[in-house]
């Protein structure tokens, strides 16, 4: 519903949105663990182009890999998304390596750390348990990615905004939270209320997510060094992702693990364009994107200098920092007033039934 959504506000150009390029429903095999997956029943051309006709129908870019797929039906998925027109990315299977799986474009990392190394079969353990990964398998890795030209998109943020649960309380009362509909705090994001994923053991936070999060860091800047591709993201929607604010985060991450502040903004701005089509995007030049951000400092100098980001261009129209904030404050006022505050937390609750109900059953 988001997607509508933002592609309606798009289309009246009353907002200012970001340019949706939607991946669909998922695509994966055996049981769906979400309710709009498509489920292959074997590795035939036919069964892969039924799912790419489902997903081209949804108006979506890509298409999205997910649980369950075998390497026969990855391959089968590829070709298909080419006789499509179809972008390719998604989740490494469980079960399945890196290297077997060799999807176009990677989320999370996944297939890095060996199946054997898991302490569990989990999204989570697949996000964090990076134990085993030592710098041999890191250049294995690499060298992989660069023999098949793999992209990735590391979303380092989702493992480093888990470390808030160390102290959840404290992390729901942070400056930053004023921006965030209560729902989410009260729901979606809530250790005991919301996603099973949010009910981390406190050891296991010390012991596996804040190790994770400098392997992978190491990871990313090796990569960098190859010339291997990889994107920015965040998997919004994650606890403690923040649209916008995670992205920036993420850009930080990166810069951490020695990334030069300019290549980082070059992978947020002109790469993104180049991987989603956008001609022109990232560069200020006649005939470009009218998308500009303005700041007071030079932020490819230093990415600190983000805070002073004076004015926002978006397609071609102005917006003050200030007007922004505005904004900004008025969202989130409304979700917090007396009758939309419990009727939205009732509705994030119907709607984590909705989507998650079918798996804990």
């Amino acid at each position: 519903t988001a997607v509508t959504a933002a592609q309606n506000l798009a289309r009246g150009g009353s907002h200012p949105v970001p340019r949706v390029f939607s991946c669909g429903p998922f695509v994966g095999a055996g049981k769906a663990g979400f309710k709009n997956t498509i489920l292959l029943e074997d590795a035939s051309a036919r069964s892969a182009d039924a799912a790419a006709v489902r997903v081209k129908a949804t108006g979506a870019t890509f298409m999205k890999f997910y649980e369950g797929l075998t390497e026969p039906m990855i391959r089968s998925l590829e070709q298909a998304c080419a006789r499509h027109g179809l972008k390719m990315m998604g989740h490494v299977p469980a079960g399945i390596t890196y290297e077997d799986a060799r999807i176009a474009e990677v989320q999370h990392f996944f297939g890095v750390p060996l199946p054997e190394t898991l302490e569990r079969d989990t999204l989570l353990n697949r996000s964090c348990d990076w134990q085993a990964v030592d710098e041999h398998r890191m250049d294995e890795i690499v060298e992989v990615t660069l023999k098949h030209g793999i992209g990735n998109t590391p979303t380092i943020v989702t493992n480093q905004q888990m470390l808030v649960y160390r102290d959840f309380d404290a992390a729901r009362r942070h400056p930053a939270m004023c921006n965030v509909a209560p729902f989410y705090l009260d729901v979606v994001w809530h250790p005991a209320r919301g996603r099973m994923n949010n009910r981390m053991p406190p050891d296991y936070l010390d012991r596996q997510v804040a190790p994770a999060i400098a392997k992978k860091q190491r990871v990313t800047k090796k990569m960098v060094d190859a010339g291997a591709p990889l994107f920015l993201g965040t998997d919004v929607a994650q606890p403690f992702i923040v649209p916008g604010a995670s992205l920036q985060q993420e850009m930080v991450l990166f810069a951490e693990a020695g990334i030069a502040a300019e290549q980082v903004w070059k992978l947020a701005t002109r790469d993104a364009g180049e991987r989603l089509g956008i001609e022109g995007l990232g560069c200020v030049e006649a005939g470009a994107p009218a998308d500009i951000l303005l700041f007071r400092r030079d932020p490819t100098q230093n990415l600190d200098n983000r805070a002073g980001l004076e004015a926002v261009i978006a397609a071609g129209r102005l917006y003050r920092s200030a007007d922004l904030a505005k904004a900004l404050q008025s969202n989130t006022g409304y979700f917090n007033s007396p009758l939309i505050k419990p009727l939205a937390r009732r509705g994030a609750e119907k709607a984590l039934e909705r989507a998650f109900g079918r798996a804990r059953r």
